[in-house]
């Protein structure tokens, strides 16, 4: 999928930009932009793309943004949503809102290693992450010098966190710019995430790139650190997870709808990729 620069409003009299959204999908579209962006999601659930890791989200789950990583959060069946609760706080800030050398200086190591490491996205596990939130919270209400520390305070609080894990893998490469290299894989990106339910062979997406087959696995690779088979089958679990969450469906009709069109197969390939059955998986996803 082609990801679009965004432009990240801010306010004359502050350095980055704090929000409460209260409608979803407002930035629902591939895109990236100079900002991190750290979000907290207080309700509605659905799909989250972080580079190359695909996977369901929920309200608690926050995530730390890096630079120029392409992203969104696509969220479904939002109707009967209580209209006086936010979606999600977000905060985007650069790396020199905090002042030229800043991060250079011994008692900021933490958190340069905390940008360092969002540049592939972090998740933070809801554990023991309320600190966090009243952090992001007081950033959004207060103004002036506050501001800086709150954020401040709550990137502290995420580098020393134990439950924080990268989400696209190391081998993922962003395509950020718009030369015709990367209008051909942001053409394949497009093409998988719109029809992953669908079947979607070697010698189709190799087409939409305009190479031969052995070229396009070896492009593919080089620009994603992975096979083709490989993100598909990523994409696919990912979206299964979503559906087991969802608990609308057998695990049978997951299967098909997650454009796998055989169970031993689907059972294995989930396995392989989150350690456990989609029966296991679906246990412990149970209040």
């Amino acid at each position: 999928m082609k990801p679009e620069l965004l432009k990240v409003p801010t306010r004359e009299i502050h350095s980055f930009s704090a929000r409460r959204d209260m409608l979803p999908n407002i930035n629902s579209r591939w895109h990236y932009h100079d900002e991190l962006e750290l979000i907290h999601f207080q309700k509605g659930h659905g799909m989250q793309f972080v580079g190359d890791d695909i996977r369901a989200f929920s309200p608690g789950d926050i995530v730390l943004v890096g630079s120029n990583l392409p992203h969104f959060w696509r969220y479904e069946n939002t109707e009967g949503d209580s209209a006086d609760i936010p979606y999600s706080t977000v905060i985007h800030f650069k790396e020199t809102c905090l002042g030229g050398g800043f991060l250079d200086i011994p008692e900021a190591s933490s958190i340069r290693g905390l940008i360092q490491r969002a540049k592939r996205g972090l998740h933070i596990a809801e554990h023991a992450s309320a600190a966090i939130v009243a952090e992001m919270n007081r950033l959004v209400e207060t103004d002036g010098i506050e501001r800086i520390v709150a954020l401040l305070r709550c990137l502290a609080k995420i580098a020393m966190h134990p439950g924080v894990t990268e989400l696209a893998s190391p081998g993922f490469r962003p395509v950020v710019n718009q030369s015709a290299g990367s209008e051909r894989i942001n053409r394949v990106f497009d093409h998988i995430f719109k029809n992953f339910q669908e079947p979607l062979s070697l010698p189709e997406v190799a087409g939409i790139a305009m190479m031969s087959e052995n070229s396009f696995c070896r492009y593919f690779k080089s620009k994603t650190g992975k096979t083709y088979l490989q993100f598909l089958y990523e994409v696919r679990v990912g979206f299964a997870c979503k559906l087991l969450m969802d608990n609308r469906l057998s695990i049978k009709e997951i299967c098909f709808a997650s454009g796998f069109n055989d169970y031993t197969s689907f059972h294995r390939i989930f396995k392989k990729h989150t350690g456990k059955t989609p029966q296991q998986y679906f246990k412990t996803i149970l209040p």
